[in-house]
């Protein structure tokens, strides 16, 4: 389940046009330390959720229960994120 959540944060990141030092920055922590979320490596701790949320442009919420939703689920989300990147990017 850890490779669910980091396929989520290095897709956010990606939609952000963030590298993983640029987030590792934002959120306090080191860019091998994304690498390790992104990979599977490494759980995020549950006090970097706040943060990596807001540099992500995600909901809390989605990053904290993702690795209890299905993958279907997980789709949707990921489209939805889509979606709100592509109306940032307009305004």
């Amino acid at each position: 389940m850890a490779s669910e959540v980091g396929q989520l944060i290095a897709s956010a990141r990606r939609r952000a046009q963030l590298t993983q030092a640029e987030l590792g920055a934002a959120i306090g922590v080191s860019k091998s330390q994304v690498s390790h979320w992104e990979t599977g490596k490494h759980l995020v701790p549950s006090h970097h959720l706040p943060a990596l949320a807001s540099a992500l442009r995600l909901a809390p919420d989605e990053v904290a229960v993702v690795t209890r939703r299905p993958r279907s689920q997980l789709d949707r989300i990921d489209a939805k994120l889509d979606e709100v990147l592509r109306r940032l990017d307009r305004d």
